[in-house]
């Protein structure tokens, strides 16, 4: 509660032989004055002691009661989190047809007992709001400190690319502060549910996916990252194909072998003489024709396939291919 200190004594001194000595106190010992009239006073008791020059003494008590008496109460100190908003309501009492604001840096912001803030000047981390309060001619204000927390740094980890089957860990270094809280999803690959509240949860690639992990700093403020997992599709090989022009089957096509680079197919009869190259056709799939674009016969192939793996590592695929018209 505030009160006014606007009063004021004028004393008056009848008797005895001036000059005077005056000596003022209050209740509480803490107010000392040796004037005639004193102000700036708060409510109170007062005590005045009078000595003249024939060390005559006279002493008086006063008491002060406040005839406007206003309390302004801005709420306690309080923490928000970077980019959160916050409203704050001032309460008041003892004014009949009070004059509010609310003050940031000395200048009004708002014009009611209540202000809405966003706070998301990443520059500012300490605000005073200062609630005024005017009555006649008479203010009273209270203030509240208001401290931004800046948001969690957060790291999912750097995105990867894996086999079918591969377990792999999510996760930065580290994910997020010490003693925070973690949510990762989806929980697509997860082997156990609970996993997902961990800071870096284990997983086993199963299929392509986007996580998103959510951290809650001990402050209470929140912030995310996301780590993109991708599994390396498999080279499908068929095994056949028949080339005879009834628009089935009539080349055979290599699946997913785009997904890779520096590829190379290769296709030899079984005296090792190439009957195919991919690249000597401009990566056309081979149709069953042989280097002398003549259909080769019916029969039993074989091929080489070479690419560069997701870790820049040479791969490569053999087998058979068996041409059927």
């Amino acid at each position: 509660m505030l009160l006014f200190n606007d009063a004021s004594i004028n004393l008056i001194i009848s008797g005895g032989t001036s000059p005077y000595v005056f000596s003022w106190t209050d209740l509480s010992g803490t107010f000392f004055s040796n004037n005639q009239d004193i102000d700036s006073l708060l409510a109170g008791t007062y005590y005045i002691s009078v000595l003249d020059t024939n060390n005559c003494t006279a002493v008086d008590t006063i008491t002060l009661t406040p005839g406007l008496e206003i309390t302004a109460n801005a709420g306690p100190d309080t923490l928000v989190c970077f980019r959160d908003s916050l409203t704050l309501t001032g309460v008041t009492s003892g004014a009949t047809n009070p004059v509010i604001s609310w003050n940031l840096l000395g200048s009004a912001v708002s014009s009611g007992t209540s202000i809405s803030y966003t706070f998301d000047d990443s520059a500012t981390t300490i605000y005073d709001f200062v609630f005024v309060v005017t009555e006649q001619t008479c203010t009273v204000q209270d203030s509240i400190m208001v401290i931004v927390a800046p948001l969690p740094m957060v790291d999912a980890g750097n995105d990867a690319v894996f086999g079918f089957g591969d377990a792999f860990t999510l996760g930065g270094n580290p994910t997020g502060p010490i003693n925070s809280s973690y949510i990762w999803t989806p929980l697509t690959n997860f082997d156990y549910e609970e996993d997902s509240i961990n800071e870096k949860p284990e997983i086993e690639v199963n299929s392509s996916e986007l996580y998103i992990v959510y951290v809650t700093d001990s402050n209470g403020c929140k912030n995310s990252d996301t780590i993109k997992v991708d599994l390396i599709p498999d080279i499908v090989v068929p095994s056949a194909f028949s080339p005879n022009g009834d628009g089935i089957n009539d080349s055979w096509i290599i699946q997913n072998l785009e997904q890779f680079t520096n590829t190379s197919v290769r296709v030899y009869n079984r005296w090792g003489s190439m009957v195919y190259d991919m690249d000597q056709v401009g990566g056309e799939n081979w149709t069953g024709n042989g280097k002398n674009s003549k259909s080769v016969p019916v029969g039993t192939y074989y091929f080489i396939i070479e690419y560069d793996g997701f870790n820049s590592q040479k791969n490569n695929i053999t087998g058979p291919i068996t041409i059927i018209r």
